[in-house]
């Protein structure tokens, strides 16, 4: 629920948050927005609601193989993606190289505060709560950052998946330690 409230929420949060952490403004267009956001997430929203409805069998065979599905998904959006900025990635490997560094950090931190956030409550829900501060809509950030911002954005956006995909297994055992004491 948060990933989609807060996905819901980037036409009106995405412009204050540069302003605020970038310190400068940024002309985004409302309606292109909202267009995008209706892409990623009522298209495929609606998708789901036919399939479960239309074909619940097949439905229940694809919640079996989601994780590998994702993972399809998520690298078909990356090849859609990326080749307008590889000489980016080529001349710029060493800003590459950072954002995976920032990602990483920007991914522990986010597992801790969620960890931190849900103290007190039952061992899962504070896992789940680790992992929902960690999670984001990865591809609406990435979609949104390479139609209004410049090839770095995007970038961070996607090496930002990798810690949080990387780091589920970690966080789950250090977790479970932690949450023994």
């Amino acid at each position: 629920m948060m990933v989609v409230v807060s996905s819901l929420l980037v036409p009106f949060t995405l412009p204050a948050l540069v302003k605020f952490l970038g310190g400068h403004s940024v002309e985004l267009s409302f309606s292109a927005m909202v267009e995008y956001l209706g892409m990623i997430i009522f298209i495929p929203a609606a998708l789901n609601i036919c399939v479960r409805y239309l074909a619940p069998s097949f439905s229940e065979r694809l919640e079996k193989i989601q994780f590998p599905v994702s993972m399809v998904i998520f690298a078909l959006v990356n090849l859609g993606v990326f080749p307008k900025y590889s000489s980016f990635f080529l001349e710029r490997s060493g800003e590459i190289v950072q954002a995976i560094l920032v990602a990483f950090i920007l991914s522990a931190i986010c597992h801790i505060a969620g960890f931190l956030a849900t103290w007190g409550l039952r061992k899962e829900d504070r896992l789940a709560g680790a992992a929902s501060f960690a999670y984001m809509n990865s591809v609406l950030i990435i979609v949104f950052a390479a139609q209004f911002f410049d090839p770095l954005s995007p970038l961070l956006a996607v090496v930002y998946t990798f810690p949080f995909f990387g780091m589920i297994v970690p966080a789950r055992i250090i977790g479970d330690k932690v949450l023994r004491w």
